[in-house]
């Protein structure tokens, strides 16, 4: 059997003939250069320089859901595999010598069952059995305080509390820090996706508050892991690295996903022009979500109303038929660049600061999702991982390996405003990409409503 040295003399088995995913994730951190003087030998720790022995090392993964409509197939194009995250473990173990502990995290969507989702991704069963067999000090850890259930017609029900954060969270007023702090755009239409029968969004945002609140384990740990999932997103183009910073929150309900009208309303939620009855059906929609008496009558009036879905011109690959979903959102990329601002400089006082915490950006695009993503792509086989430094850099690239033009999203062209702590200093010509094998050359299909291709 050939074995890795720096594995081997630890006494821990791996065939590489046996794990491809694990033998690729070892030849990209190498191809980064990662303690590249040690490669091959039995003292190489690619993870030497950015973990020190006795940090708290935090993995943000992208356990959005649960289940999927086409089974398991589309569970492992929506959510990162264990094999993925078992390799990082592994090197994570090494760097810290027995010292330190590690937490794998994220806030899903509220109605999902994290515990069945670590299951099915065969997270469970690699973090046992780092816990077991290599004794290291890992914990899973549902970032949300409350979780709920749908009714057969939609309807959020049966609100359960969870732990949470034991840490708790920190909260961030970036005020005139913040993308949403602009003339253009108007606070009062702002909404999220996730405050159904609330008006939580305007607690979070008005004229002088811009309110985020985050995890405090991820903020006060020493290093930041990012395993995002290589997949497109109906709002924001695609979602990798920045955007995966979403799922650190406890209160998704201040984060402003569209805002309501079109653009020449000052909105975002449907283009200029859209059908009188689409209009119609995002307006009932939009009242709907935002009241008790929505939450009662949503589900009933909406099936009622399916018969608006015969007129031909309604189904059009041109208008989004669901809160915001299409190219000219202009609206969820301040939510990430604000996001990516307190997770990467924030302090445990809500304060930014000008140190940038350690950070590592991997992309799972082992099985990616393509058509429509986040939450219900067709798994897309791509045996793809993308992993640097800097997550703007590590979105263009990972956005243009998946076939997409990277100028496009609005969250990639828009980072170089000097609010964005993590703004380049470099142009998309200069990033250096160092290829382990062939550059793949793939074709992810867009969501509706984006034209994104690049050739």
């Amino acid at each position: 059997m050939i074995g890795y040295p720096e594995i081997d003399s630890r006494g821990i088995p791996a065939d590489p003939s046996r794990n491809g995913v694990f033998d690729l994730i070892r030849r990209c951190l190498a191809g980064l250069g990662l303690d590249l003087d040690n490669f091959g030998g039995e003292s190489w720790s690619p993870f030497g320089n950015l973990i020190k022995p006795g940090d708290t090392v935090f993995i943000k993964l992208n356990l959005v859901v649960h289940d999927h409509f086409l089974g398991l197939p589309g569970l492992l194009g929506t959510i990162n595999h264990g094999s993925v995250l078992r390799a990082i473990l592994e090197y994570v173990f090494i760097a810290l010598e027995g010292r330190g502990s590690v937490t794998v995290a994220d806030s899903p969507i509220k109605e999902t069952d994290f515990d069945e989702a670590l299951k099915r991704s065969g997270c469970l069963d690699v973090i046992s059995h780092m816990q077991r067999q290599r004794s290291l000090p890992v914990r899973a850890l549902d970032l949300r305080d409350y979780m709920t259930e749908r009714d057969h017609n939609g309807v959020m029900m049966n609100h359960r509390r969870l732990e949470g954060d034991p840490a708790g969270y920190v909260e961030f007023d970036l005020g005139e820090r913040s993308f949403f702090n602009d003339r253009d755009v108007d606070h009062r239409r702002l909404r999220s996706t996730a405050e159904y029968y609330t008006r939580m969004c305007a607690e979070g945002h008005d004229a002088r508050h811009h309110r985020y609140s985050i995890s405090r384990s991820l903020i006060e740990a020493d290093v930041l892991i990012s395993l995002s999932k290589m997949k497109v997103h109906r709002k924001a183009g695609t979602t990798l690295s920045q955007k995966n910073m979403v799922g650190t929150t406890n209160l998704k309900e201040w984060l402003p996903h569209h805002r309501f009208g079109s653009p020449a309303d000052g909105g975002d939620l449907y283009e200029d022009g859209a059908p009188y009855l689409h209009r119609v059906r995002e307006t009932l929609t939009d009242a709907l979500i935002r009241s008790e008496f929505g939450r009662k009558t949503r589900g009933w009036l909406l099936s009622n109303l399916r018969f608006l879905e015969v007129f031909p011109h309604l189904k059009d690959r041109s208008h989004s038929w669901n809160e915001g979903d299409w190219h000219g959102n202009d609206t969820i990329w301040r939510t990430l660049l604000d996001l990516n601002n307190c997770v990467l400089f924030g302090d445990v006082n809500g304060n930014l600061s000008d140190r940038r915490k350690p950070c590592l950006s991997i992309v799972d695009g082992i099985v990616g999702g393509e058509r429509e993503g986040p939450l219900h792509p067709h798994p897309k086989p791509a045996g793809t991982v993308v992993v640097g430094w800097h997550p703007w850099a590590v979105d263009w690239v990972g956005t243009r390996v998946m076939g997409f033009d990277p100028s496009v999203p609005p969250y990639l062209n828009r980072c170089r405003d000097a609010r964005y702590l993590l703004a380049p200093r470099i142009s998309p010509e200069e990033i250096e990409i160092r290829s382990v094998g062939e550059q793949p050359d793939l074709h992810f299909e867009p969501p509706l409503g984006w034209e994104m291709k690049s050739r």
